[in-house]
């Protein structure tokens, strides 16, 4: 029982709840009774969301306590500033007439009324939204967000935690960030090498084309060159022909003429 927390919170609510609980006591126990409303913080054990999310809270606390620390300041600043420039101001309130009561209207305004206040003073001193702007930006957006941002964060880790402990009661292993760069590193290096091979392939394919181009382009050459080649072969062979009947054409006339004229000699020598 003790080393739960969530089971010793619900004790104390109980019991404290009880201990006030008295029919026939005086009146100076009633404040006391009503804080038996809280019994209903035991719904906070019940649900595992409520939990996590205080215990959420719970962890942010030292971070909190820094952000509330820089808020007071900022509080206190503004509240100073706002008392010596308005406390002479005629208001429907006292709003900055002395510091506690500029405080309080510092709080005031941080909840977002502050309009109803700053058209008040501006009506008397017309650059007074300055201050005011400059108080509502900071506390109302800047300090806020930071605070919901410090709280995201916080359950982040919370659900972190509680997704570990579901995985370690599976038996799953869990990797810490150091070893899940590593495992990333080790990846990328595992990628680059098959990148560095890649590129190897490619290169020896690209010489391989070139090569077969080359040789393709070479054929190509010696495929279109032949048929010339045998076609120019052919009408010189035929040139040739005609050129030897040519010749043989004109030795056979000179020896029919020749053969003539002899005959036409020997009978002009012929007496008669």
């Amino acid at each position: 029982l003790v080393q739960d927390a969530w089971l010793v919170f619900d004790f104390l609510v109980v019991v404290s709840s009880w201990a006030f609980d008295f029919q026939d006591a005086g009146s100076q126990f009633q404040i006391v009774r009503a804080f038996r409303i809280f019994r209903a913080f035991r719904l906070i054990t019940r649900i595992k969301v409520l939990r996590d999310l205080v215990a959420a809270i719970g962890e942010v606390i030292p971070r909190m306590t820094a952000i509330g620390m820089l808020l007071i300041l900022i509080f206190y600043i503004f509240a100073v500033l706002f008392t010596e420039l308005f406390k002479d101001l005629e208001l429907t309130d006292t709003y900055f007439t002395t510091l506690d009561a500029s405080l309080f209207t510092c709080y005031e305004m941080m909840t977002l009324e502050w309009a109803g206040i700053a058209r008040e003073v501006m009506g008397q001193r017309s650059w007074a939204w300055a201050p005011f702007l400059a108080f509502v930006a900071i506390t109302g957006f800047m300090v806020f967000n930071l605070i919901i941002a410090v709280i995201c964060d916080a359950v982040a880790i919370i659900d972190k935690i509680a997704r570990e402990r579901e995985a370690k009661a599976r038996g799953e292993v869990i990797e810490t960030a150091q070893e899940k760069l590593i495992h990333a590193q080790e990846r990328m290096d595992t990628m680059a090498g098959r990148i560095d091979a890649m590129l190897l392939t490619q290169k020896s394919m690209q010489d391989l084309v070139e090569v077969l181009a080359a040789e393709l382009y070479r054929l190509d050459g010696s495929l279109s060159m032949s048929p010339d080649d045998d076609q120019n072969d052919q009408d010189d062979a035929n040139q040739q022909q005609v050129q030897n009947r040519r010749t043989k054409h004109r030795r056979t006339t000179s020896t029919s003429t020749s053969g003539v004229s002899g005959g036409g000699g020997g009978k002009n020598d012929d007496p008669i």
